[in-house]
């Protein structure tokens, strides 16, 4: 297992993914909620409520989603 911290372009924390030791992979806001979740066998990404969001791995963008909307007051910025 292995956690790796995701940054914004200032260096801030803003989420972490971890992988399993089964490749699984979970990604967390920097408050450590769950965001979402990758399977590389299925090669998804599913959301926190497992609704599959992207093709591949997507969770660093579920991170950074999550980050823009905190800083905009709860706008969603990215679209």
């Amino acid at each position: 297992m292995s956690i790796e911290t995701i940054t914004d372009k200032t260096h801030r924390t803003v989420g972490y993914i971890e992988t399993m030791s089964d490749g699984k992979k979970k990604a967390w806001d920097k408050v450590f909620h769950t965001l979402g979740y990758y399977d590389p066998k299925q090669n998804l990404t599913q959301d926190k409520n497992f609704l599959t969001v992207a093709n591949g791995d997507g969770l660093s963008s579920l991170i950074l989603k999550k980050a823009a909307t905190q800083l905009n007051g709860g706008t969603d910025c990215l679209g």
